[in-house]
């Protein structure tokens, strides 16, 4: 973990001023149910993971230095989260699912991590409590959404600086969408994340033309 943990600062202090630059910062918590209990799905924006795995140091494709750094991704990201049943900790070990391998599939997809989740009781309410990417990138949010029966993922909770913890009804992902209460704001967060996945994109597509204008000058 040591060495994981050195490696994102080294990532850090050179990516942090970059991804500063691409607001609205957001990750996602899905709670999905399987077979015992359930799993904990976490993603993260791609220039988030590229300032993890120090991508503005290294000489490969985005792709490559992402999937090179997976499992220290995944070590921060469960550094970064505490799951508790009654005041005793739920065991949670993610592991880095696959890596999108074009630009524009890994932007609408992100980064993701996958873990189950493991309590005394599998049927009890969990705490989630994070601070992921909290004072390191502006105004950033968690988004906590529960995948329900029938596919549908229904905003939970919102996470920040000033609201770290929720409670999780493990239960609530084998009812229906009609059965898990919301306060409406999931149709607004999945036009907000739709619409910061554009901007991201954006910025990457006029990076990468900007470089490729001025290697052209240069030569």
């Amino acid at each position: 973990m040591a060495k994981y943990l050195i490696g994102i600062v080294c990532g850090l202090s050179f990516g942090l001023y970059v991804q500063a630059q691409a607001t609205p910062s957001f990750a996602v918590f899905d709670i999905e149910a399987a077979s015992e209990g359930f799993d904990l799905v976490v993603g993260i924006q791609p220039l988030a993971a590229q300032a993890l795995a120090g991508s503005f140091v290294s000489s490969s494709s985005t792709i490559q230095r992402i999937e090179a750094n997976a499992e220290m991704i995944a070590a921060y990201i469960q550094s970064s989260v505490s799951l508790k049943q009654q005041g005793d900790r739920c065991s949670w070990d993610p592991k880095p699912e696959t890596v999108a391998q074009d630009t524009i599939t890994l932007h609408a997809e992100g980064v993701t991590v996958r873990g189950r989740v493991h309590c005394a009781d599998a049927h009890r309410s969990i705490a989630l409590q994070t601070d992921l990417f909290q004072g390191m990138f502006a105004e950033h949010r968690n988004i906590v959404r529960m995948k329900t029966a029938d596919g549908s993922y229904r905003v939970i909770d919102q996470l920040d600086a000033s609201h770290d913890r929720t409670v999780l009804d493990p239960n609530l992902a084998y009812a229906s969408s009609s059965d898990v209460s919301t306060d409406g704001s999931d149709r607004l967060d999945v036009a907000w994340i739709l619409f910061a996945i554009v901007i991201s994109s954006a910025c990457v597509f006029g990076a990468h033309h900007l470089w490729r204008r001025k290697r052209a000058g240069r030569v």
